[in-house]
């Protein structure tokens, strides 16, 4: 990992931390303010941050343990939730105890290696965000399309199988995130927000992000088109569609 020389201003803000190169791994990074610069009580809205997130964390997980040892409630619709929740405390644990540090302890420099961790486990948790809820809203769907056949269609195996092939599928869409970012050469050490993500490290990178960006937006806008072209390919309209039969046969 190559660091070249950007503007002065980064350059004399990293001036203080070193940088490895024979193992070619940035080991500082400085983290921007991100918006707390303009904070008029930095520690005031740290704690009222730290209260919320440590409240965060024991809901989530008086709700999984709940879930575990209770023997009633082992069923697929419980099991979403436990998944749902497991995903909020990652979720929750990937950016904000780095802004309480910003706000309370001002931390303000993060190793490249942290810095990448942070940004896949951040990602990795809005993605299985997304899968959770669509999951569910597939859990619910089925109780509604079969009520009587519910229990057998939609199985405890069958949806923690699911659920472990959404989140091997979520672990695929996030290695791409470093494999984009580890190659490029970074032209400052300065971090425009207060935790790591794609788009900030990108922007510490010596390429112009924008292509980059844009290839991410054109990807996705090309798979939204290639499927909405495939449903009006086919001889019923939307409304007509026969969705009970189509989920039945995926059961």
């Amino acid at each position: 990992m190559n660091v070249q020389k950007g503007d002065n201003e980064d350059t004399e803000d990293s001036a203080d931390f070193c940088i490895d190169f024979t193992q070619l791994k940035v080991t500082g990074i400085v983290r921007g303010a991100g918006g707390f610069d303009t904070v008029k009580r930095p520690v005031a809205v740290g704690v009222v941050m730290l209260i919320i997130y440590i409240l965060a964390i024991f809901a989530n997980t008086v709700n999984i343990l709940f879930i575990i040892f209770d023997k009633r409630l082992h069923k697929p619709m419980y099991l979403l939730v436990c998944n749902l929740a497991v995903v909020d405390i990652m979720y929750t644990s990937s950016a904000t105890p780095t802004m309480i540090g910003v706000l309370l302890a001002d931390v303000k420099t993060i190793s490249y290696v942290d810095c990448l961790i942070q940004m896949c486990v951040f990602h990795l948790a809005m993605v299985m965000e997304r899968f959770a809820l669509a999951i569910m809203a597939f859990d619910r769907l089925i109780a509604i399309i079969f009520p009587f056949h519910y229990h057998s269609y939609l199985t405890n195996t069958r949806t923690v199988v699911l659920t472990y092939i959404l989140w091997i599928i979520g672990c695929g869409t996030v290695v791409l995130f470093p494999a984009t970012v580890i190659p490029l050469p970074h032209c400052t050490l300065k971090l425009k927000y207060t935790f790591c993500d794609y788009a900030a490290i990108m922007r510490t990178t010596c390429v112009n992000v924008d292509e980059y960006f844009n290839q991410i937006t054109t990807w996705m806008r090309a798979q939204n088109t290639s499927m909405a072209s495939e449903d009006e390919s086919e001889p019923g309209s939307f409304k007509q569609k026969d969705w009970s039969k189509q989920i039945e046969g995926y059961l």
